[in-house]
């Protein structure tokens, strides 16, 4: 599917509702003929998703720690959470392959850095640990697919939270993830903010053909982002 065009959207650091508004909102108003987006963007703080909330998921798995509905997702403002929001026509047939599909540029973005990452499931694991979940979910005519680089974790919010505070989990920091207390990171590491990017989504784009421009949301869909909104703040009927 080469020459295909796409958009790119750097969302920036965005709180967990107006960052799921956007995935809920952009995917509802594309139509089966628009083109796909990729949204890149930061959480300034932890995703918590009720048990009636229709919108991907967006996670990073901690060791130890599994995510059920309504849960506190850790997700920090190191991490960087992208969301494949594509038409049905560009994805897979079964939505069981959707994952495997949209998680092969990350597995290869890890591997340019020497990170052996690899897909189990609907994780991304590394080093025989789960780094970064995924959720899927069929909104509108698209396909949406989210998950998470796992580039550095602030080691000073770690140490304060319950999913940190086994000494086995501290080993796997430094050992398998090659981290610092200091957060700078060690050799075969990810980069940060713009080179992954960069990297990230040319990975992208030599896997499906696709060709990007840096893009943002039109005003129409301004409109359904904002919609979708209102409707995460509504009370969940009981």
């Amino acid at each position: 599917m080469a020459g295909v065009d796409a958009r790119w959207m750097r969302l920036g650091l965005l709180e967990p509702l107006a960052l799921h508004a956007s995935c809920n909102g952009l995917a509802a108003v594309q139509t089966a003929s628009d083109a796909p987006i990729v949204l890149w963007a930061q959480a300034n703080s932890a995703v918590c998703l009720g048990t009636g909330l229709a919108a991907p998921q967006v996670r990073a798995a901690v060791p130890g720690r599994r995510a059920s509905p309504g849960d506190l997702v850790w997700v920090d403002a190191k991490q960087h959470v992208f969301v494949l929001i594509a038409p049905l026509r560009f994805a897979p047939g079964r939505p069981a392959r959707w994952v495997s599909w949209a998680l092969a540029p990350v597995i290869a973005t890890y591997r340019l850095f020497g990170l052996p990452a690899y897909v189990n499931g609907e994780e991304i694991w590394l080093h025989g640990r789960s780094i970064a979940g995924s959720r899927t979910a069929s909104i509108g005519t698209c396909a949406v697919i989210a998950s998470s680089f796992l580039p550095c974790l602030h080691a000073a919010r770690l140490a304060d939270s319950d999913r940190a505070a086994s000494a086995d989990f501290h080993l796997w920091l430094r050992e398998g993830l090659s981290l610092e207390s200091s957060e700078r990171m060690g050799a075969g590491a990810l980069p940060m903010h713009r080179d992954l990017e960069e990297t990230f989504r040319e990975r992208i784009s030599s896997h499906y053909g696709w060709r990007f421009e840096s893009d943002w949301p039109t005003s129409a869909e301004a409109l359904a982002i904002d919609k979708a909104r209102r409707e995460l703040e509504a009370p969940i009927a009981v």
